[in-house]
């Protein structure tokens, strides 16, 4: 006996990726050969005509009416740092070309974030990119000293992740001077007399200062993982991957990442 669906969806079109079987109607084909989708226990249960479908309705299903809307199979990415990507929305403001459009939209989203944070907290900032903004300024440790703060800890991570900056307080917290060697493929970028610019070059260089960030909360590293896992649903991706994580590197651990 054929199980009752949970979930029909209907009136619209289609696509199963199946060139035999088109839920579109175009000049290639005669009409559409998958008018539902019938889903039970998460998994789908029966494409095909209406009425077929619709003979698996049952007292609980709820039936979905598409208004003609599209409705296909998820995407698949298969190039992402879905875990990284999770902390990193812990721990840094969004300050890219996305979502800003000039230096003075930057700017107020620097100052407001640094006008809630806490007592030992630092303000910690990812997207910098002069190539969506233009207008965006050369940064140093002194920039930001003067046009932001000199007392709270500041880091602003570049969109392409292969550049960093931070002021004073930030280097303090770090330990980084002038004795500070460059770590291997890395650099901590100085001036004349061999003092730190607050520009850092590459993951072992930018990682001087990630390593001395305070850490986030279980609490809010969770909230954080289940937001990003809910944005991916939102725009259609099913199924994400984390090409950072190496599981015959002995030194892998997933210990600290929660689990959903």
């Amino acid at each position: 006996m054929t199980s009752k669906a949970d979930l029909i969806f209907y009136g619209g079109d289609i696509i199963t990726m199946d060139e035999d079987a088109t839920g579109v109607k175009d000049a290639s084909c005669s009409g559409p050969t998958v008018e539902a989708v019938a889903v039970a226990d998460g998994k789908i249960l029966q494409v095909g005509m209406r009425k077929d479908i619709f003979e698996l309705v049952g007292d609980e299903t709820q039936v979905i009416f598409l208004s003609g809307q599209t409705l296909m199979p998820g995407f698949i990415e298969p190039h992402q740092h879905a875990c990284i990507t999770a902390e990193n929305r812990s721990l840094y403001k969004d300050i890219g070309g996305v979502k800003h459009r000039s230096y003075a939209e930057v700017s107020n989203t620097i100052k407001k974030r640094l006008n809630e944070v806490k007592p030992d907290e630092w303000a910690l900032f990812v997207g910098w990119d002069p190539e969506l903004i233009p207008d965006l300024p050369e940064l140093s440790a002194t920039h930001l000293d003067e046009n932001y703060s000199s007392t709270v800890p500041i880091v602003i991570v570049g969109q392409n992740w292969h550049v960093c900056w931070a002021n004073t307080p930030a280097m303090n917290a770090a330990k980084i001077d002038t004795n500070t060697p460059n770590s291997v493929g890395g650099e901590i970028v100085r001036d004349e007399a061999s003092k730190a610019t607050g520009q850092f070059l590459e993951f072992p260089g930018m990682r001087l200062l990630f390593n001395a960030y305070p850490k986030p909360s279980p609490e809010h590293l969770l909230k954080s993982f289940k937001d990003q896992w809910r944005f991916y649903s939102s725009v259609g991706f099913t199924t994400m991957t984390e090409l950072a994580f190496m599981p015959n590197n002995p030194s892998a651990d997933d210990s600290g990442l929660p689990r959903l």
